[in-house]
């Protein structure tokens, strides 16, 4: 991942997906532009594609779209403990995959949120 740009909420961001464990014959790349906020109790990451001179497209490589899509982050307390409330949206469209692969990667995608606890659990 490389960061292109910087503005004071917003990076457009710059990704290159290699493509050799998932049969694909070309690799992916996406071109993002990324946004943060911060609010009271709640923080957001969005993300969407976009096309800018800093990210020209390349021969070798499909461009894979990504559309509205982030994470919210909110605070929620359970029998007064403290716990994080995650929704996460994406919609990527990768150009040219097969049914089958998307279907396969559709129904593990959620288990993003599971990783992530894991992960911050340390587990």
């Amino acid at each position: 991942m490389h960061v292109l740009n910087h503005t004071i909420l917003c990076s457009a961001v710059y990704m290159m997906l290699e493509t050799t464990q998932c049969f694909l014959k070309k690799a992916r790349d996406l071109c993002i532009l990324i946004s943060e906020r911060s609010e009271k109790d709640r923080d957001m990451i969005a993300g969407v594609s976009v096309s800018i001179p800093e990210c020209p497209l390349k021969p070798n490589l499909n461009r894979a779209r990504v559309f509205s899509s982030g994470w919210v982050v909110e605070p929620v307390e359970v029998h007064k403990k403290n716990y994080s409330s995650v929704t996460y949206l994406l919609q990527v469209d990768f150009g040219g995959v097969p049914a089958r692969l998307v279907n396969y990667v559709s129904k593990r995608q959620p288990l993003a949120i599971a990783y992530l606890r894991e992960y911050l659990l340390g587990a």
